[in-house]
């Protein structure tokens, strides 16, 4: 009887274990899936908040003075730097990659410009999501390594629906009018 009465009062002293605190990603977290599902249902605005995300999570982790929504408005001008910076923290901590920023950056300001073409060449722009694919997923590797137990963003809120909802339409309404014959 004193053991049970012991080990009760043993367990009603205990102090909760905290649990261990997760490290926050280096880079945004988001799956490849979920990254061009919103690319094409926002028509590319997605992009720029995974620059805008990508470079806050760069300014706080090294204490500088660079402006993440400048840097994400001028995507095409700072594409370079953001995939570079992403390719370099992957070599630091000792991951095997094989990340072009300089070709990545072409192809993405490249396709991205189709945007301001002729109806129909701006339906092609969308493809430049494509280009974050790859650095999206060496960011995720980098994620795992550092921040085991992050969030990797694999799932869509009720935000992320949304918007797929009202984007979606939108997108393909806009699709069918480029294609639809005037007259």
């Amino acid at each position: 009887m004193q053991t049970t009465d012991h080990q009760g009062q043993e367990a009603a002293n205990a102090q909760p274990i905290a649990p261990a605190r997760v490290q926050p990603p280096l880079y945004f977290a988001v799956s490849p899936r979920k990254l061009m599902v919103m690319y094409f249902c926002t028509m590319g605005l997605y992009g720029t908040y995974w620059f805008y995300k990508n470079w806050d999570l760069i300014k706080e982790r090294e204490r500088s003075s660079i402006s993440p929504v400048w840097r994400s408005l001028l995507e095409f001008l700072f594409c370079y730097s953001c995939f570079a910076r992403i390719r370099a923290t992957a070599k630091e901590h000792h991951l095997e990659v094989s990340l072009a920023a300089g070709p990545l950056t072409a192809g993405f300001i490249l396709v991205g410009l189709l945007s301001v073409g002729p109806d129909p060449c701006w339906v092609l722009s969308s493809l430049a999501g494509f280009f974050l694919l790859p650095a999206q997923k060496v960011a995720n590797r980098i994620n795992a390594q550092l921040a085991p137990g992050h969030d990797p963003n694999r799932h869509f809120s009720g935000v992320n629906i949304a918007t797929i909802t009202t984007g979606g339409l939108l997108s393909l309404a806009s699709v069918v009018w480029s294609f639809w014959p005037v007259g």
